[in-house]
């Protein structure tokens, strides 16, 4: 009885261990047989994209492993921990979702979020990261909401009582990325270094370091079901004087990436990748170090110039034509190049004293706004709408706070195209101390004037609002130009400021 059991040992492990050997040349096979597959279209895109971008589209597996993380547990954020709180961002949502707000609450260990619109929490969740530097929201025209994370791992830098002139963002914008779906991860990557989420959640793209410290774009077309990838070689690598730049075109058709190579003195010329998210072949514009171009896509961009002694804003269009492009002036204005609307319809110009907003096509000024005074001036464009931030005070009092400024280091530089770049450190310690003074004596005051540029037609000016802003912005001051964070039933709600508008 026994050595009849022991021979049907024998005679199951042999069969086992068959079986185990077939399933293992089985899987070899479809290994080299994928393997095979993937350097065949590897090939056949890099005949039809040349140069050193490499392009490979195909329909993303719900299993995909970068959409695989495990994550810390839930712990959802109270008003408490928003209200008031110096720490907390906020992100408004625009397009289909300028209803709703994106808060984040940074921890030692991670982070946590929020996504809250009239009648509350959305989702929320926690984040790998100590602090969340870099986040986005939108909602798809389906309803579903899309929500994106940067994180860093490196320490705040820099001292808050000195200013720089502009300068680029040298290194990588965020290192960790996180997206969500309705509440549900659809990619992470801690080491991601940038990406970009669509105001309308048609796509988004990351920016993934690969082996050899190079460098692929991948972008996701959420519409259409399709995910790209771009090998970019070196493209990402962080020279000495030199950095790139990765945002989405005018329209959000196309992924731009341009250089910030007129700071580095060997330069002569740049070189703009466009890389459309409908998976179509990559264009290519190289311009000269004249003038920083700003482009609306690959066949619209602007220039700022020097001419005869001042700035110039001049508007460029490109033609793709069998592989040669063609470009052709359209219009200039002696103006400083400020923002451009998301669907590339207006373009901002400003001097000291006034704002211009152009209609793009023809350079023609549609409205004017005149600065009240030459303090805390800043403007920015969101969801078609135009925000220029302003002080106002008594002009001598003004004049005093802002002669306590101090330049610290003044440093020029000879450019190859003969230009001189000048850039300053500023430390603002006792400039700021005086304003702050002034505030809390009722002879200074911030705000935002918001000009909904959606409203513009001829003859008529756009729908305008104002909002005073204080020193120190944080969540639940009721401080953004867009919309506040209010409390109800114990719970936090989103109140855009166009519905307190219509309410009134």
């Amino acid at each position: 009885m026994a050595a009849s059991i022991r021979r049907s040992v024998r005679a199951w492990l042999c069969a086992v261990l068959v079986a185990v050997a077939v399933l293992g040349v089985i899987g070899l096979m479809m290994f080299r047989e994928g393997e095979s597959r993937q350097v065949t279209q590897d090939q056949d895109t890099s005949r039809l994209d040349p140069g050193p971008t490499n392009s490979v589209a195909h329909r993303p597996k719900p299993d995909d492993e970068s959409t695989v993380a495990a994550k810390p547990p839930l712990v959802e954020l109270t008003p408490a921990d928003v209200m008031g709180n110096a720490d907390c961002t906020m992100r408004v949502g625009a397009g289909h979702g300028r209803d709703m707000a994106l808060v984040v609450v940074p921890g030692e260990d991670g982070s946590r979020f929020a996504i809250v619109d009239g009648s509350g929490n959305v989702f929320a969740d926690t984040l790998p990261f100590p602090a969340a530097r870099d986040s986005t929201l939108a909602r798809r025209s389906d309803g579903s909401v899309l929500a994106g994370f940067g994180g860093s791992h490196a320490p705040r830098s820099g001292d808050s009582r000195f200013r720089r002139s502009a300068r680029p963002p040298f290194g990588p914008a965020v290192r960790g990325v996180v997206v969500y779906q309705d509440g549900q991860v659809v990619y992470q990557n801690r080491e991601a270094t940038r990406f970009g989420l669509a105001d309308d959640g048609t796509s988004y793209y990351v920016m993934e370091p690969m082996a050899g410290g190079v460098s692929r774009l991948l972008i996701r077309n959420l519409d259409l079901g399709l995910e790209t990838h771009h090998d970019l070689g070196e493209l990402q690598t962080v020279n000495e004087g030199s950095a790139y730049v990765v945002r989405y075109s005018g329209g959000h058709s196309e992924v731009v990436v341009q250089p910030f190579d007129f700071f580095s003195r060997s330069a002569r010329s740049r070189e703009f990748s466009f890389f459309p998210t409908d998976g179509s072949e990559p264009r290519r514009l190289t311009v000269g170090l004249r003038g920083f171009p700003r482009f609306v896509s690959s066949y619209e961009g602007y220039f700022a110039l020097t001419r005869g002694g001042g700035l110039a804003m001049v508007r460029h269009e490109y033609r793709h034509e069998e592989g040669e492009v063609s470009v052709a002036e359209r219009w200039s204005r002696d103006l400083t190049l400020g923002p451009i609307s998301d669907d590339g319809n207006w373009v901002v110009g400003y001097s000291g004293t006034e704002v211009h907003v152009l209609d793009a096509s023809t350079g023609e000024t549609v409205f004017v706004h005149r600065w009240s005074t030459p303090v805390d001036q800043s403007l920015r464009m969101h969801d078609g709408r135009l925000v220029l931030g302003s002080g106002t005070g008594d002009a001598e009092q003004i004049a005093r706070c802002r002669g306590k400024r101090e330049v610290v280091t003044r440093n020029q530089e000879d450019e190859p195209d003969g230009a001189v770049t000048t850039r300053y450190i500023v430390d603002v310690t006792g400039e700021e101390a005086c304003f702050a003074d002034l505030r809390d004596r009722g002879l200074y005051r911030t705000v935002y004037d918001v000009y909904d540029l959606r409203t513009l037609a001829d003859g008529r000016p756009p729908d305008h609002y104002q909002v005073e802003y204080g020193e120190n912005p944080h969540c639940g001051s009721g401080d953004d130009p867009f919309g506040s964070l209010e409390v109800r039933d114990n719970e936090l709600v989103f109140v855009p400021h166009d519905s307190r508008l219509q309410q009134r």
